[in-house]
């Protein structure tokens, strides 16, 4: 599975691969005070690409592009996201293809998964007002992934 994105006139395919989570975990995971991993960096940018963050797609697709020969710079990255969604006026289809990507990888959709499953964990140990507040976070997780799953027109 694959997706692509015109840089300098140049179409470029962004899969899944070890290197891609790798490069996610070195530079997008969430860690504490003491280094220690709180939340993995596929994980992150899923959860930025639900959210409709445009940083999580450059962040994607630096990690899709890891281990190229001529990997190109976050800022290039950003000019190719900014004239494939029309100058910021249309990011959808490129929040679709980072959904497609996440979910349809075997690098990334057990990871993707695991993250669904540990939302739904974390509320049986919560408090009743958290349980509250993450169940309302998973619903609008879930609304946005079944809105940006719908296929393309």
């Amino acid at each position: 599975m694959a997706i692509y994105l015109t840089i300098k006139d140049e179409e470029i395919e962004g899969k899944g691969s070890f290197k891609a989570v790798y490069h996610a975990d070195e530079h997008y995971s969430i860690k504490d005070e003491k280094g220690n991993k709180q939340a993995e960096g596929i994980a992150v940018i899923y959860e930025g690409i639900l959210r409709k963050d445009p940083v999580a797609l450059v962040h994607l697709w630096d990690c899709l592009l890891a281990g190229k020969n001529k990997r190109p710079n976050k800022a290039t990255i950003e000019d190719a996201l900014a004239e494939a969604s029309n100058e910021g006026e249309d990011f959808e289809p490129l929040f679709q293809d980072g959904v497609q990507i996440l979910e349809g990888s075997g690098f990334f959709k057990e990871k993707v998964t695991e993250m669904w499953n540990q939302m739904e964990q974390a509320k049986e140990f919560m408090k009743d007002e958290d349980k509250a507040m993450v169940d309302m976070q998973y619903k609008q997780l879930n609304e946005a992934r079944k809105g940006l799953n719908r296929q393309k027109k």
